[in-house]
């Protein structure tokens, strides 16, 4: 605080400090815990929750003269042109057996140094605003920087996600492979240790099934939400293609080793669990309590409908899936053939049938030229409504060129025949719009040279020299 005046002041300044300790899905429903004010101690105020464990300690300094039920205040006398200040430091964490403040565990931090930072790539541009552009999304990204153990995954955002979301780590690991391959590897690596083995109708685990969420503290202990869940349509073929772009990108040969059994199994879940009535296409029928009813990236619960909004009869083939499925089988092929491991015809005839398929049940003839349906309902009718699913068909190979064509004439209309603003990304990135942020594709133009008969995967080059730092 200055005075500005021509005089000297004197005045009381007082600061209110409570803590709650509220978890963050309660601040999301509007459940609040009772505050507390806090015990006055040697340095600041000392705040403990309802659970034994929580511990949060302000300092302040300097210390008041006076404090009264969390109500902290100074008696201070400010000459003309004369400032005060006080400096308040909230640290959080769990009490040790000292009755000491011990940090929160590595895994529930996000963003912290000790996570580090992804590579920062120097940029020349005619508009200004794209550097600053580029800086603002790699930080974003930075921030949500999570190390559990000796791995890193990108959280699925802040606050209320900020947990791994297989889906959304594995795609913002591929988003970001032009500035290190680091991530996606560490990430890889995490998703593969918690790979499904046995078929657990609770969670939702089968064998080869990559998880769709992790989830912790007083939501887990009061049973709003399990600890773990695989209730997720997408995420393994994602697994398989991160893996293959991974690899494309440089990951290290004994990293690419050591995982490739997991893309196999998972690759194997998709044939077998994913397909459970040998339908021909990955389907998903939620049922039971914690379950998402719709188990894309568009999640909620009235995301899948009809044009006219009726709702989607499971079980479920969403169109975007299927493409990934293709292209996780085509990249798989690649994989195991480079590698001499054996599967990657059967993969290739495998793919071949499901983009048949595809074909012959998916297009919806329209005026406008046709699209993919947003799905398939369970008795097999094509759900009609366009949206920016259909973008995420674009680079996975599964549409013929034409169709291709079509589908981003659509979404370029000023109309707007592709549903929600993520369309354009979409079709860039494989994004969504529940992926926390994107980052600019800079580095290299092209990754390394390796054979493929897999669709067209390098990031486009851009009209600006990006080195990385």
């Amino acid at each position: 605080m200055t005075n500005h005046g021509v005089g000297p002041i004197d005045t009381r300044i007082g600061l209110e400090a409570a803590a709650d300790f509220a978890d963050i899905f309660d601040v999301k429903h509007g459940r609040h815990p009772s505050p507390s004010g806090g015990r006055l101690v040697a340095g600041g105020l000392h705040f403990s929750g309802s659970q034994a464990a929580e511990l949060a300690l302000l300092s302040v300094v300097p210390m008041p003269d006076h404090a009264v039920d969390g109500v902290l205040s100074w008696k201070v006398t400010l000459p003309a042109q004369g400032s005060w200040q006080v400096e308040l430091t909230l640290r959080v964490g769990t009490v040790s057996p000292d009755d000491e403040l011990c940090p929160p565990p590595a895994s529930t931090r996000a963003g912290g140094p000790d996570v580090g930072s992804l590579a920062r790539p120097r940029i020349t541009w005619s508009d200004v605003r794209f550097e600053p552009l580029i800086e603002g999304s790699i930080a974003d990204l930075d921030s949500l920087l999570v190390r559990e153990g000796e791995d890193r995954y990108f959280a699925a955002g802040t606050p209320w996600l900020l947990t791994l979301f297989g889906r959304d780590s594995l795609w913002s690991a591929m988003m970001t492979l032009p500035l290190g391959v680091e991530v996606a590897g560490e990430t890889l690596r995490l998703l593969a240790r918690n790979q499904g083995v046995r078929h657990d109708a609770g969670t939702e685990e089968a064998p080869g099934k990559i998880r769709h969420e992790v989830r912790h503290g007083p939501q887990v202990d009061r049973s709003d939400l399990p600890p773990r869940s695989f209730g997720t349509i997408d995420a393994t073929p994602v697994f398989v293609t991160a893996l293959e772009r991974a690899w494309r990108w440089g990951l290290d040969q004994r990293s690419v080793q050591a995982l490739l059994p997991h893309a196999e199994r998972a690759s194997a879940w998709m044939r077998d669990d994913g397909d459970p009535d040998g339908a021909g296409f990955l389907r998903y029928a939620a049922v039971g309590d914690h379950r998402l009813a719709n188990q894309g990236w568009k999640d909620s619960e009235h995301g899948i409908c009809f044009a006219d909004g009726t709702l989607v009869a499971a079980p479920i083939a969403r169109c975007e899936v299927q493409g990934y499925a293709y292209r996780a089988a085509m990249g798989g092929a690649a994989m195991v053939d480079a590698h001499a491991r054996p599967g990657g015809a059967e993969w290739r005839d495998w793919a071949s049938r499901l983009r048949d398929r595809f074909q012959s049940e998916f297009w919806v003839e329209d005026d406008a030229g046709g699209f993919p349906a947003l799905a398939l309902d369970g008795a097999g009718r094509q759900v009609d409504a366009v949206t920016s699913n259909v973008a995420h068909l674009l680079s996975t190979g599964i549409l013929e060129p034409w169709q291709e064509e079509r589908i981003a004439a659509r979404s370029h209309r000023p109309t707007g025949t592709l549903a929600g603003a993520c369309a354009g990304s979409a079709a860039a990135h494989h994004a969504s719009t529940h992926c926390p942020t994107t980052a600019g594709r800079c580095g290299r133009t092209t990754p390394p040279s390796r054979s493929t008969d897999s669709p067209a995967w390098a990031p486009a080059a851009r009209p600006a020299t990006c080195s990385t730092a």
